[in-house]
């Protein structure tokens, strides 16, 4: 069988009792890891049981392989590294009345030109290949895109380029790696940032919590010296003049405490400096956080809808939603793979990070009328160190996979 070309917009019949699985940005490679072991049991699990039905549709909504990181990357080694999944989706896509999509993202954008990985994905996973996708009915379409696009350091002027690279890619390829490498475990993490524009106060909450405070026992070394030095010196007064032991231990004990106080300023003084540095520690100017990230998406949702389409699923931001909107909706697949998170801490002190493992996914019926779901579920990794463990103020628990909400669109 001869390769298909890479589709911009594959439009296909929505047929009724049809059941529908999107997933994206799984970010999966070579090696595997805690959140694509998981990604991996899960996702093959749902995919089994909708293969119960007598029409299916699994949408693979771009950054399903992670083709930017790591030592030369491909879609047969990330493929092979996940046989159950990758087996499930194929004997899925071999079943009558069902077909898989695969809407190519920005991390996995070199689908869009190399021939190559173009035939790995027909090979492993039988998927058809696409830029976007339209699923229509009679009610009208639901749009399916990785959504890059509405990012402007990850869109692409031309996707079918070899040559084109925007600017996440550099960030990805060169400067986080060359960051990694001098800082070594300071930073660990920073290329899974759950909002990446603020890894300023990323960074200043590291070098706050790893460096300075985790050293700041050395301030109690002066105590001891002085303490120790005090006693040697009242020794020494006590055997010479013979003064009274009990005179000499309360000028002992006095001393120690106005070097103490003086020590307890200089803390206090520090720890409001660094306070002062976290709180100037801004975001890259021009991008939202949590929800916002999806605001574009949602926008190009309304547009939609206003035309009499019935919504808009889109990937990328890594953030899950399923919103109503007028008669139709806007859904955000969210993602399965690591993301380090900002938490708050204890006494009003600045955040600490923690990295947890996500995996979300929407399941859609299109029957009488259209039934979609969200399922989502977070497992903590933990990677703090131990002092900002006991100074984070909440303590985080594993939450199962599980239906988060549920929306049904009159038609």
């Amino acid at each position: 069988m001869g390769i298909r070309t890479v589709t911009n917009r594959l439009r296909t019949q929505l047929s009724r009792d049809t059941w529908v699985l999107v997933a994206s940005d799984l970010h999966l490679a070579a090696n595997t890891t805690s959140a694509s072991k998981t990604v991996e049991r899960e996702l093959t699990k749902a995919i089994k049981e909708g293969s119960k039905n007598e029409h299916g549709i699994i949408v693979l909504n771009g950054d399903i392989i992670e083709m930017w990181a790591g030592e030369r990357p491909s879609i047969a080694k990330a493929l092979k590294a996940h046989p159950d999944f990758t087996n499930t989706i194929a004997d899925f896509a071999k079943l009558p009345n069902h077909q898989v999509f695969f809407v190519i993202g920005n991390h996995d954008g070199k689908l869009g030109w190399d021939k190559s990985s173009q035939k790995d994905v027909q090979k492993y996973l039988s998927a058809q290949l696409c830029f976007t996708l339209e699923l229509t009915s009679p009610q009208g379409s639901i749009y399916f895109e990785h959504g890059h696009r509405f990012d402007p350091d990850n869109s692409f002027e031309d996707p079918r380029d070899p040559y084109d690279k925007p600017f996440g890619q550099y960030l990805v390829q060169q400067a986080l790696p060359l960051v990694k490498e001098s800082q070594g475990k300071l930073l660990a993490g920073i290329d899974h940032l759950a909002e990446p524009h603020q890894f300023p106060k990323f960074v200043a909450s590291r070098v706050m919590y790893r460096e300075i405070l985790n050293r700041s026992w050395w301030l109690l070394i002066p105590i001891l010296i002085t303490l120790i030095g005090r006693i040697i010196i009242g020794l020494g007064i006590y055997r010479v003049s013979g003064f009274d032991a009990r005179h000499i231990l309360e000028i002992i004990i006095l001393t120690e405490i106005a070097v103490f106080i003086n020590v307890a300023f200089i803390v206090l003084v520090v720890g409001l400096i660094l306070q002062n540095i976290l709180k100037r520690a801004k975001g890259i100017p021009g991008q939202g956080s949590g929800i916002h990230h999806n605001d574009p998406s949602r926008d190009e949702a309304k547009m939609q809808i206003h035309k009499g389409n019935l919504g808009v699923i889109t990937g990328h931001t890594h953030r899950p939603e399923l919103t109503k909107i007028e008669h139709g909706f806007y859904a955000n697949s969210g993602c399965g793979t690591k993301m380090i998170m900002a938490t708050k801490a204890k006494f009003g002190l600045p955040k600490t990070y923690i990295a947890k493992n996500q995996l979300s996914w929407l399941e859609l019926v299109y029957k009488d009328n259209l039934d979609i779901k969200l399922f989502s579920g977070t497992q903590v990794v933990g990677e703090q160190s131990h002092l900002e463990r006991s100074l984070t103020r909440k303590k985080h628990t594993e939450q199962p996979i599980q239906l988060q909400k549920h929306l049904r669109i009159e038609l």
